[in-house]
């Protein structure tokens, strides 16, 4: 058939050529080859400085939030343990306080991350020269500052300072400049209603103890004085069921959160009531302390 016979002489011709140029076939095949190989290499490699790109960002982030949580519980501990050190005041004591601050940020596990992050130099590369132990203002300030570089751009350098800052629990010394139980230190208890002030917060003017009784029992009963109950003004409690009273009242009450009863009492210094009496309970008891 003439198809194939036009066929057969183009595998001949080919074949002639390939015998005549085997140079020239090779190289062709050769070359078509290697392209896609180097294709691929490239793709690739951008590829994978896409991805260390944005993975160090956020590893970077990983190791700040790590960093920044060891700072914060090794401050609270400096803080905790920081009063036995200032009773002897000097700097032996100081340098050792430091010391043990700074060691216990540098567990195992942290110095391990800090090593396998971006930051220059490692755990070596982060400096806590900064920091402070017990300063004029009893603060406890730990100071963390490194520098963070990317792999593949040696011009991006960026420096970092991560910060820790609590008050030492050392108490409070009310001696310096302030006398106990002076006017001015001296804290007195008010009731929102009332007219006069008092000197403890478990005065029984203050600190009610409110019961609840049969009204039948009214007229049987009496208050700490000797007095009998009336009827309160302001709840207007009728006769039949329960009523409620206090052992010092003189008034028994419809019900019991009833405002002449309830007592709304505010904490405040001596030099602020002003022309209020001090409660007569409470004076009476002071003299007795005394």
């Amino acid at each position: 058939m003439p198809f194939l016979s036009k066929n057969k002489l183009m595998i001949k011709f080919r074949n002639f050529m390939q015998h005549l140029y085997p140079k020239k076939y090779r190289m062709r095949r050769v070359f078509v080859s290697a392209s896609a190989t180097i294709e691929a290499a490239i793709v690739l490699s951008f590829l994978l400085i896409a991805f260390i790109s944005l993975y160090i960002p956020f590893f970077t982030m990983y190791i700040q939030i790590n960093l920044q949580s060891s700072l914060e519980n090794a401050c609270k501990k400096e803080a905790i343990y920081a009063y036995p050190i200032t009773k002897k005041l000097d700097s032996t004591n100081y340098e050792l306080g430091k010391g043990y601050l700074l060691a216990s940020l540098a567990s195992d596990s942290m110095v391990s991350k800090i090593n396998r992050s971006c930051i220059n130099e490692g755990i070596v590369g982060v400096s806590f020269n900064q920091s402070s132990f017990l300063g004029e203002d009893g603060m406890i300030d730990i100071v963390a500052n490194y520098q963070v570089s990317i792999p593949f751009i040696p011009s991006f350098k960026q420096n970092f300072i991560q910060r820790a800052r609590r008050r030492a629990w050392l108490g409070e010394n009310l001696t310096n400049g302030e006398i106990l139980g002076s006017e001015e230190s001296e804290f007195v208890y008010v009731a929102q209603t009332g007219g006069v002030y008092h000197l403890y917060g478990d005065c029984s003017h203050i600190k009610l103890s409110v019961h609840m009784v049969d009204y039948s029992r009214i007229k049987n009963l009496r208050n700490t004085n000797g007095g009998i109950y009336h009827s309160c003004e302001r709840c207007k409690p009728k006769s039949g069921g329960g009523v409620y009273i206090t052992d010092d009242g003189d008034k028994y009450h419809k019900y019991a959160s009833c405002s002449g009863i309830k007592r709304s009492v505010n904490q405040v210094h001596k030099s602020e009531v002003g022309g209020m009496r001090v409660c007569s309970r409470c004076k009476a008891r002071k003299e007795l302390e005394d």
